[in-house]
């Protein structure tokens, strides 16, 4: 997924895949084990249907993708009047080329209506906190 339909290159190593470049992997100088190319769509394209046919019921949206959330959340901008609830893993650091910060997408996600609820899990990693796991919820929830 991703803000625009797209072709992309997908970095793969390990257990871990992205279409954002590792700056960790840039700074030793390490190698992907591969290298494909993806088509990229929107989360609107693919999902609104569904969310708006489901708007009176409560709606969680889990995202986990390596440094992409930010473009993923703004190819969701017609879903967003409907979800009530955003999980993302968030980086407090450079940590992708191109990728968001957890500040970056608290300002956009502020912009649609929804705030910084709660950090239900920080990573700890070479002296600072890496990222986190945070939920965003409707301003509207906030009184509930």
């Amino acid at each position: 997924l991703s803000s625009k339909s797209n072709k992309v290159n997908f970095y793969i190593q390990g257990g871990k895949s992205s279409y954002y470049k590792s700056t960790e992997f840039k700074k030793r100088r390490r190698k992907y084990k591969k290298v494909v190319k993806a088509k990229t769509t929107t989360f609107d394209s693919k999902f609104f249907e569904f969310i708006y046919k489901n708007r009176n019921k409560k709606i969680l949206m889990k995202i986990d993708t390596e440094g992409s959330e930010l473009d993923i959340l703004k190819g969701a901008k017609k879903s967003l009047k409907y979800i009530d609830t955003i999980i993302a893993e968030v980086s407090n650091i450079d940590r992708f080329e191109g990728g968001a910060t957890m500040f970056e997408i608290n300002q956009f996600l502020s912009k649609q209506g929804m705030y910084l609820a709660n950090i239900t899990k920080a990573i700890y990693n070479n002296n600072q906190y890496a990222y986190f796991d945070c939920l965003f919820s409707k301003k509207d929830l906030k009184s509930n």
